[in-house]
């Protein structure tokens, strides 16, 4: 259950950078008004999904390290 649930905030986390990154070189290669108004909130979206699922993601690991939130499990999350 909980490496399924770590594949998901995975590919979330892959679509927020890849959609967030993609976003950023059609701004910048395009340079069209209309374009700008369609980037900057779909920039701001992604950024959050991946702020959400590295968060997430970071959760499911000390779960899956047996849940305690001790110095030797949050050693082995951040480092």
């Amino acid at each position: 259950m909980l490496e399924a649930l770590a594949a998901v905030f995975r590919a979330a986390l892959y679509a927020g950078v890849l959609s967030c990154v993609g976003a950023v070189f059609a701004a910048r290669l395009l340079r069209t008004p209309e374009l700008a108004q369609v980037a900057i909130p779909l920039i701001r979206r992604s950024a959050w999904l991946v702020i959400i699922a590295s968060l997430g993601g970071a959760l499911i690991l000390v779960f899956r390290l047996g849940g305690y939130f001790d110095a030797a499990t949050l050693s082995i999350v951040f480092n």
